[in-house]
């Protein structure tokens, strides 16, 4: 229990330390990569364990701002990105890298997303009330955006809602129970000892996904840092422009929504497309495109900071 606390205390440090030691864990990664669905569950399981349903319900009787995150996630920022990477004329120059950035975009919110928001200080309640409305909504936007774009891939929306409502399903039903196990006074005491076993969880799912990363960067070092600056520039714009899309709900509440804007499910998004016949770029950069998930909460941390001040 003590050495989990003291992993708990490393905070947003942890995050950065979970992504090197993943790169560098590629037999790991790779006996990890065909459960990654197992370990987002682990850690969505461990956002409803640390949530109180009363609160959680609170946001859903007041609903206006949760329909406002809902829209703007789901419909106006997938938009604006596909527009840019069209006038951008990605489509032409790279395919692959088109058709990540383009599921990229239409993506639920990361599904970690409430631990980030939790580890950070910030309302991990809205956001894992606002992560329930646009997962559950995706199967249908992300459905029209790629009939609409005439991507070659297939996506069931039926299939793929019944799948994330079964995640959220049993991640909410084992994350309530063990909470009610265990009694909300005990799991407000021990949220250091959580919050290690979150960057445990975190570290593996890095292992899984970037694992393969180091071998890529060896072979082709200019691609792999040309893909890793773009993913980084999409995570700033994301979270840069929910930041001023909801300025007047407060900084607080901005700040939570723009963790929410930033983290895209990708992961979730090829597992539903399937792995069969999609370009190696867009693999290589899903791989890269968890940096600035790891490393962002530093930056988000420091900008905290410099408000508090």
């Amino acid at each position: 229990m003590s050495a989990l606390a003291w992993l708990g205390r490393l905070g947003s440090v942890g995050l950065a330390l979970a992504m090197v030691l993943g790169m560098a864990s590629e037999p790991v990664g790779d006996l990890l990569r065909p459960y990654l669905g197992v370990v987002v569950v682990a850690l969505l399981v461990l956002a409803f364990m640390r949530t109180e349903p009363s609160m959680l319900g609170s946001h859903f009787k007041k609903p206006k701002l949760i329909i406002l995150v809902l829209i703007w996630n789901s419909v106006l920022m997938p938009m604006l990105t596909i527009v840019l990477v069209q006038a951008l004329s990605i489509e032409t120059t790279s395919s692959g890298l088109y058709l990540a950035l383009v599921l990229q975009a239409v993506a639920s919110p990361l599904m970690s997303a409430p631990a980030y928001a939790a580890l950070l200080g910030l309302n991990a309640t809205l956001v894992l009330a606002s992560l329930i409305a646009s997962t559950l909504i995706t199967p249908i936007t992300a459905s029209l955006f790629v009939a609409a774009l005439e991507l070659e891939i297939a996506l069931s929306p039926v299939e793929f809602g019944i799948r994330l409502c079964g995640m959220l399903g049993l991640s909410a039903g084992v994350g309530f129970g063990l909470r009610r196990l265990m009694g909300a006074a005990r799991v407000e005491r021990r949220q250091q000892e959580i919050n290690g076993i979150n960057l445990i969880i975190l570290y593996l799912f890095c292992a899984a996904a970037m694992g393969s990363v180091p071998a890529a960067f060896m072979e082709d070092p200019g691609h792999v840092l040309m893909l890793t600056g773009i993913s980084f520039v999409v995570f700033i714009a994301l979270g840069g422009l929910t930041i001023l899309a909801f300025r007047w709900a407060g900084a607080d509440t901005a700040m939570a929504l723009a963790i929410l804007g930033s983290l895209r499910n990708l992961a979730l998004m090829l597992s539903a497309v399937g792995t069969v016949g999609l370009p190696e770029t867009t693999w290589l950069y899903f791989a890269v495109s968890q940096a600035p998930i790891y490393l962002g909460p530093l930056l988000v941390e420091r900008v905290i900071m410099r408000k508090s001040a």
